[in-house]
């Protein structure tokens, strides 16, 4: 909290220059509109493959069919940007696949 900080705008100070800003992405509707999200300050846009995956199964004539093809969509919606996109890959394996898409911030299980 601010206790302990000096004043609020000292504290405001050190959270713009040290703090992260992440939203957790899991609709297809998210991730259409993902441009959207990309504002200054927004560090990151996340999501991981199964919460992703329970809206595409209830959307089966969406044009975005696959985690993959969603990873796609994104990836050029966020080009010029500085938001980056973070994604639970679960496994190196498949940081690797992402990696190769041009995902740069991975969240995986340590071996």
């Amino acid at each position: 909290g601010v206790e302990g900080r000096g004043d609020r705008l000292e504290y405001a100070d050190w959270w713009n220059a040290n703090g992260i800003l992440c939203m957790q992405i899991e609709t297809l509707r998210a991730v259409t509109n993902i441009r959207q999200l990309a504002k200054p300050g927004v560090t990151c846009l996340t999501w991981g493959p199964a919460d992703l995956n329970f809206d595409i199964e209830a959307h089966p004539h969406h044009p975005l069919q696959t985690v993959d093809d969603c990873v796609r969509h994104a990836l050029e919606q966020l080009e010029g940007t500085d938001t980056k996109i973070n994604f639970r890959n679960y496994t190196p394996d498949l940081r690797d696949h992402y990696a190769e898409m041009g995902v740069t911030v991975f969240m995986e299980r340590p071996r």
